[in-house]
């Protein structure tokens, strides 16, 4: 079954509108991950490390550092995949943890404008990079098949004598 014109157009803009919804909404999170790799680093201790069970299975680090004699604590959520069984999600999760015993030290990434504010992932989550290719992935799928109906309507009008 064939589609009109207008109607694979107005699909090929949604599809588009979808993408750029997508690439916008992740934007922030994924600038925001690539500036924490350039805040500065500390010595930091893990004061504990679980993994939360509700609502998600989320591996969790909680950390103490100190930035210019001052004390912080802050808590840091760890890179887990939210896809697959839930027990195949707890064990990446508890493997994520591994590294970070009570008492272990670890590399604290804090910026320097606000040293409240810290992590010990300093990058975009994995997820960020996906939603964010997909959304990109989206808009050129949109320009290509609107490139297609306007090449196919040349194309006719060529034929036609026009």
């Amino acid at each position: 079954m064939r589609r009109s014109k207008p109607a694979a157009v107005a699909a090929a803009l949604a599809l588009g509108a979808v993408g750029l919804i997508l690439v916008v909404h992740v934007w922030p999170r994924f600038r925001e991950g690539m500036e924490r790799r350039h805040w500065r680093t500390t010595e930091g201790k893990v004061v504990d490390s679980q993994v939360t069970t509700t609502p998600d299975l989320l591996p969790v680090v909680v950390y103490e550092y100190e930035v210019a004699g001052r004390r912080y604590q802050d808590t840091s959520r760890l890179q887990a995949p939210g896809f697959g069984t839930r027990r195949a999600r707890y064990e990446v999760a508890i493997k994520s943890i591994v590294p970070y015993p009570p008492g272990a030290s670890v590399a604290v990434w804090y910026d320097p404008d606000d040293p409240a504010h810290s992590t010990l992932v300093p990058h975009p989550e994995w997820r960020v990079f996906v939603q964010l290719g997909t959304g990109l992935l989206l808009v050129l799928i949109a320009l290509w098949w609107l490139m297609l109906i306007w090449r196919s309507g040349r194309r006719r009008a060529v034929e036609s004598g026009r």
